[in-house]
């Protein structure tokens, strides 16, 4: 909510300066309510006057604690800390809708099957489905426009056996699913909202390690 409200009112200065709109270039800068913009670098040839003209209207807004240029050109802004303190609140009353922005107005993409990502054959399938769906639902809530579903029948190769160990005499596998339960059995276990959860921290290309009895403990530390 923060971000997308830094971006109008990157716009406006921008617009109050007497500037052609420019994508304002916005990221985190290295701490809570702290935020960098290369907008000025889009505006003209000299980047560290025009971020200077737009950093004085922008320490106007009462929610913003000060803005500054840095590097050569580079606006940085902090929020005031009653800002931080209220965006739970904010986000709460919101719901959903404190996703949105128009941060990719103007953007075309793919939208995902609809498909249950909890009903795939293993971990690795439905970390690649719920990834799919979470960065669609992520680019609409940001402007994007979804066009039909487009996604390869299988993306992932089945798993490979090990060769068995002549003193086991059985074989091992080197998926996932063979050392702890298949996502169906895990959402019977701990319920979609807890699997979910838990598949939308997992790190892209690492193997997908879903514990059922830890994502289902009700405990104050487990985050689901």
């Amino acid at each position: 909510m923060i971000t997308r409200e830094l971006r109008e009112a990157i716009g406006r200065a921008v617009a109050v300066s007497g500037l052609a709109p420019a994508e304002p270039g916005l990221r985190p800068a290295g701490g809570p309510g702290r935020y960098a913009s290369s907008v000025a670098f889009e505006l003209g040839e000299n980047p560290r006057e025009i971020a200077g003209r737009l950093a004085s209207w922008l320490a106007r807004e009462p929610w913003i604690a000060q803005a500054d240029v840095t590097g050569p050109g580079y606006l940085t802004i902090t929020v005031t800390p009653g800002t931080l303190t209220a965006l739970a609140d904010r986000i709460a009353e919101a719901g959903p809708a404190s996703a949105s922005s128009d941060a990719l107005r103007g953007v075309t993409l793919p939208a995902p099957p609809a498909a249950d990502p909890l009903a795939a054959a293993t971990w690795e399938e439905a970390r690649q489905a719920l990834a799919a769906e979470l960065t669609a639902r992520l680019a609409a809530a940001a402007g994007a426009t979804l066009s039909a579903p487009h996604w390869p029948e299988r993306t992932v190769a089945p798993p490979q056996a090990i060769s068995p160990s002549p003193a086991a005499g059985v074989t091992r596998f080197r998926s996932e699913e063979e050392r702890g339960a298949a996502p169906a059995a895990a959402v019977a276990f701990a319920g979609p909202d807890a699997v979910r959860f838990a598949l939308a921290r997992v790190v892209p290309g690492r193997p997908v390690r879903i514990d059922p009895e830890i994502i289902a403990r009700h405990l104050p530390d487990n985050p689901a």
